[in-house]
């Protein structure tokens, strides 16, 4: 707790919200769920000593490494948190910071991208480019791309084709 003290670790950041240490330890019903509850806490505080020995931008470089080679699988914040070995809440936090975009933003960015040009050089069918850019469902893939494009990735394929013919 002193550590957290003196490097400035907003009391949010441990307890959720403001509430006491005490209190919020005692609001676990068995001494497992206290003690999972404690050593998420002591997590949060290793990864703040741990950003203050290695820095955040090693971090962030080595965050965005990953994620370039592993978009395409099936990542997650917590695959990636835990393959950098921080936690899932200060690898959002850091990441945000450190580059003004949520990861799970940048990670469907480089998916996109992907799936743009698999659209425009293949002969791949929507479902397929969604498998090959890393979305589990063509659903959510063509609602991601309609988002980011203006128009479904089923039409983009086809007016690309046309102004390439």
């Amino acid at each position: 707790m002193q550590y957290a003290i003196e490097n400035e670790i907003r009391p949010e950041e441990l307890l959720g919200d403001n509430t006491s240490l005490y209190q919020s330890l005692w609001e676990n019903r068995t001494l497992e769920e206290a003690r999972d509850w404690l050593c998420s806490r002591i997590a949060i505080v290793m990864d703040y000593s741990n950003a203050n020995r290695e820095g955040a931008g090693e971090y962030i470089k080595r965050i965005t490494a990953y994620v370039r080679e592993n978009y395409d699988r099936d990542i997650t914040i917590d695959s990636v948190a835990e393959h950098i070995g921080i936690s899932y809440s200060y690898l959002r936090r850091l990441y945000k910071e450190a580059t003004g975009q949520n990861l799970v933003d940048y990670i469907n960015e480089l998916r996109l991208q992907k799936a743009k040009r698999l659209l425009r050089q293949t002969d791949y069918t929507v479902r397929e480019v969604a498998d090959l850019c890393g979305f589990h469902h063509e659903r959510s893939f063509s609602r991601a791309f309609a988002h980011a494009e203006g128009l479904p990735p089923g039409k983009y394929k086809t007016l690309y084709r046309k102004v390439g013919e």
